[in-house]
């Protein structure tokens, strides 16, 4: 199974993150939109792993989350990955919340380094909203990277471990188990 670790945000979040990235057609074909069924924070991406190495995640992902108290996290600015002069994935940032966010991230891959994962990649709290197609190059005008995502806020309760498939008509995620954070929400 393909795995990872992943924060899923609330429908509300993930409507309003669709609709002002706007309708895929609008990009000609360069870039290909994440379904917003799809958008999610990947805290740590874990790759191929058989069932039984799968169950021993369970009591780390418990350790990792139980002694954070929920958190909410807004979104703001846009950037690229490696840049945005060479943009291959378009992101969404995290704004508010970002520390806690981070703090859960950096929970989580340490627990994972126990399970023998290096996590070298830094984390960086973000959202990926589209990709580009292979083969194409995506210039934006500077009005792209200036989209407001104000109204776009998630209440973060708890971590996922994900199932990651790729399908013909995309990839589809689907959550295996979630591990509630433990502390009281914040508020």
């Amino acid at each position: 199974m393909r795995l990872f670790i992943a924060v899923n945000l609330q429908p509300t979040a993930r409507k309003a993150i669709a609709r002002i990235m706007g309708n895929p057609a609008e990009r000609n074909g360069v870039l290909r939109i994440v379904p917003s069924q799809n958008l999610h924070i990947t805290l740590q991406f874990l790759g191929e792993l058989a069932l039984d190495e799968a169950n021993l995640l369970t009591p780390v992902l418990q350790r990792a989350a139980s002694d954070l108290a929920p958190f909410e996290i807004d979104f703001r600015g846009m950037g690229a990955f490696p840049s945005r002069r060479r943009p291959r994935i378009i992101w969404v940032g995290v704004g508010e919340g970002a520390s806690p966010l981070m703090e859960l991230a950096a929970r989580v891959r340490q627990s994972m380094k126990t399970l023998g994962d290096k996590g070298e990649k830094p984390f960086t709290p973000h959202v990926t909203v589209a990709r580009v197609r292979r083969g194409r190059k995506f210039k934006p005008g500077d009005n792209f990277w200036q989209r407001s995502f104000e109204e776009a806020r998630s209440l973060v309760e708890s971590v996922a471990l994900m199932k990651s498939e790729f399908l013909p008509a995309g990839a589809h995620y689907q959550e295996l188990h979630a591990f509630p954070l433990g502390g009281p929400a914040e508020g």
